[in-house]
């Protein structure tokens, strides 16, 4: 097995030339890009210059003096985005609109330049490059929109390798979707991990991409397995959010995590209720500061994810570290009962095990957990008894008090946007 084509990539960003890349090599380029970053945000940024107004210009001595800087939240981006640019207004690019991260916040915008666009390109032509030949085919699922969105990226990417990309109109419709795309090899599907499903369920015997791509959410394992099985193929990996530049992490053909965007990002995980950095092997929250961003740069922002760096090198020997899959989200989680969480991860991971259910929809409200099961007939009985029996197994469904209820929903695809997210709503159903 060959190490992750990101290797090459990384050495030729830090500029080895014929030196070989190693953590070291990593850890000084990355602390010389922080030092840069601090500098820049503070001397463009009105947030930063406020929120780091106490560092000295000199204070980083080394990688282990970023703990020392405060962290960036949703909620800061939210209050004033403005406040975080770098440059005027006319150098900004692209625009990424994202919800409330909670019910009764407010949206964030995100700004890019030109640079900021391509930098990200460059990382999606990388982790495409393995898996796109000359004149193949690449199918996005991210709807096409405005240039500089996700689907306008990775076609970008794509067709500089030679490839031939197609991405959906938004709320397009499978079928129109199937036809647009035609006959013939496909090498690879690119998009969120419940459209692919959808896809690879609904879409025909004749739809057999060489391999497949899982972005823009998290990715069960079990709906990984189930792709599979279905398509024949590997199925890789994806972590980014629009706060990182979309871009953040891929797998490689190990598939045992991600190789991060070393070269524009330095990721940490910390205590979610410390802060406290975390050593190799420990679950925290994921932590990131952009080393490239010249619009809006972000120093240390809390995503709210949770994973762990891996202690043991990757199977494909690489010696970049190795960021475990996201188990979940500290925001997706809903007390039921003391000890007893529930999460849509929790849902997803007992869900999509259950063969033929194609999506779902979970709504808590007034103590009844309402389960809206998507599955093809004649089949939908069957999916419908089986989802009941594998959510009651989750053990924060057996709280004292909690009902459940299932119910069929008709399956539908349509091509949604990367930045939407799937979560356990509360409310009425």
């Amino acid at each position: 097995m060959n190490p992750t084509s990101l290797h090459e990539w990384l050495r030729s960003r830090l500029g080895l030339g014929a030196a070989p890349l190693t953590l070291a090599a990593l850890r000084a380029y990355q602390f010389a890009r922080l030092r840069e970053t601090v500098a820049w945000a503070r001397g463009q940024s009105p947030f930063y210059r406020e929120r780091l107004a106490g560092l000295a210009a000199d204070g980083l001595h080394s990688l282990a003096d970023l703990a020392r800087l405060p962290f960036t939240t949703s909620a800061d981006i939210a209050e004033n985005p403005l406040r975080f640019l770098c440059l005027s207004q006319s150098q900004v690019r692209h625009v990424v609109t994202l919800p409330p991260a909670s019910p009764g916040d407010l949206p964030r915008r995100l700004y890019f330049t030109d640079q900021d666009l391509a930098q990200t390109v460059d990382f999606f032509y990388c982790g495409l490059s393995d898996l796109v030949r000359p004149g193949e085919r690449v199918l996005c699922l991210f709807p096409r929109g405005r240039p500089g969105d996700v689907a306008d990226l990775i076609l970008s990417a794509a067709q500089r390798l030679g490839g031939r990309g197609l991405a959906p109109e938004p709320g397009q419709e499978l079928a129109e979707v199937l036809a647009a795309l035609g006959p013939g090899p496909l090498a690879v599907v690119i998009g969120p991990p419940v459209q692919a499903l959808l896809l690879a369920e609904l879409g025909g015997e004749s739809l057999r991409p060489r391999s497949a791509m899982l972005s823009g959410q998290r990715v069960p394992p079990v709906l990984a397995a189930r792709l599979r099985r279905l398509w024949g193929c590997p199925v890789y990996s994806h972590y980014g959010l629009s706060e990182m530049g979309l871009g953040g992490g891929v797998e490689c053909a190990a598939a045992q995590g991600y190789h991060l965007r070393e070269a524009d990002l330095l990721v940490e995980i910390v205590s979610p209720a410390s802060g406290r950095p975390l050593p190799a092997g420990q679950e925290g929250e994921i932590v990131f500061t952009t080393l490239s961003r010249r619009a809006m740069p972000l120093i240390r922002y809390r995503t709210g994810d949770l994973s762990r760096f891996l202690p043991e090198p990757c199977p494909c020997g690489t010696t970049l570290p190795l960021l475990a899959r996201v188990q979940d989200r500290l925001a997706g989680r809903i007390e039921l009962a003391p000890g007893r969480a529930l999460s849509r991860a929790a849902l997803d991971d007992a869900l999509f095990a259950v063969e033929g259910l194609l999506d779902f929809r979970a709504v808590l409200d007034k103590g009844e957990l309402v389960l809206a099961i998507s599955a093809r007939e004649p089949e939908a009985p069957r999916v419908l008894a089986a989802a009941a029996r594998a959510v009651e197994g989750i053990a924060a469904v057996q709280a004292p008090g909690l009902r459940v209820r299932v119910e069929a929903a008709p399956p539908r695809w349509a091509a949604v946007p990367s930045q939407s997210k799937r979560s356990l709503d509360v409310g009425p159903a």
